[in-house]
Formats: C-alpha cells, sequence, structure tokens
C-alpha cells in the first residue's frame, strides 16, 4: 500500500492514510543555494 501511494510513512515510522492527510501534491523545485519551491499538481502560485 506503501508502494501504491495510499499509505504514508512518517519520521517516526507511523503510517497514515495518504488521501486524509492535508498534503498538497506537486513537484518540489530546489536550488543549490538551500532553499526551494512546491509546485502544486492542481496549478496556481507556487508554494
Amino acid at each position: 500500500m506503501v508502494r501504491d501511494g495510499q499509505l504514508l510513512q512518517n519520521r517516526r515510522g507511523g503510517y497514515g492514510v495518504a488521501q486524509k492527510l492535508d498534503l498538497i501534491p506537486g513537484v518540489v523545485i530546489a536550488n543549490a543555494e538551500g532553499f526551494g519551491f512546491l509546485k502544486p499538481d492542481e496549478g496556481g502560485d507556487d508554494l
């Protein structure tokens, strides 16, 4: 289920249902200076 994206594992080893978590799907755009942005899949402004 983790490989299918139905469950997500947190840093403590716990699991959560992906659809019930308050997450924004998108692409992380990293910068060599150490900062980055999230470009949401649904469009809109970068975060």
